[in-house]
């Protein structure tokens, strides 16, 4: 039922969510969205599982977002919700994808399958397996041009728009020319933790993580928390 609703949308898009980074099916979800040719955008929970220069991604909606990642989700005629929470932040206090827009969800845990948004189709189970289940049933669709060109124009106008600020030199650095500048020079296995409030604003929206091994963490506790996370980040993975 979730693949017929998937493959008959013209607008569809997939939100990606923390289950996706906790069973670990960064390869499954990429493989389902090329598939199905629909576009991803990225719970902060989920910033690493999709690579930002893929040309389906849309980059992290909801407050701590990218504009064209949030007209994106406004604009879908159908938005699949993977291992997300659909939580006030990510959906920007329930407003994006607006309510109305029909919904696919899938959770490891039944409380959260409609706990915010009515639902079409509810998916209880294991991101990975279940998205590989979804991959065998599925049929390659062809491209969904009209909407990936708009959802591209949409991403290359925000970019565009801050172009002036990636690039400047002007002292002190704008935090915009630094997450540029980490996202460039971050190794392929790098972790990458964020502290809270403005920290967690800035790398949430400017930092891209392409490579299959970079991880993103971001604050699990109060200000000061990344200089901790970062030390035991290291230690775990030395």
């Amino acid at each position: 039922a979730a693949l017929q609703l998937l493959t008959q949308a013209q607008r569809p898009s997939i939100v990606a969510g923390g289950g996706v980074t906790a069973a670990g099916a960064r390869a499954e979800l990429i493989a389902l969205a090329e598939k199905l040719s629909i576009p991803v955008a990225t719970a902060l929970n989920a910033k690493a599982m999709f690579p930002a220069d893929h040309p389906l991604a849309l980059g992290v909606p909801g407050s701590y977002s990218r504009a064209c990642a949030n007209q994106a989700l406004c604009e879908a005629d159908l938005v699949f919700f993977i291992g997300s929470h659909t939580g006030g932040q990510v959906t920007n206090g329930y407003t994006i994808p607006p309510q109305g827009t029909p919904i696919i969800q899938l959770d490891i845990n039944p409380a959260e399958i409609g706990r915010n948004y009515p639902i079409k189709v509810g998916l209880q189970g294991d991101v990975r397996s279940t998205l590989r289940r979804m991959l065998t049933e599925a049929e390659t669709m062809a491209p969904r041009t009209a909407w990936i060109e708009r959802v591209q124009a949409l991403v290359q106008a925000w970019k565009s728009s801050g172009s002036h600020v990636f690039t400047s030199d002007v002292e002190p650095m704008r935090p915009e020319r630094l997450c540029r500048d980490l996202s460039n020079y971050l190794p392929s296995d790098a972790i990458l933790v964020s502290d809270t409030g403005h920290s967690g604003i800035w790398t949430g929206t400017c930092i891209e993580f392409n490579g299959a091994g970079q991880t993103y963490l971001r604050a699990a506790g109060s200000l000061g928390w990344s200089y901790a996370a970062a030390r035991g980040a290291k230690r775990s993975r030395p």
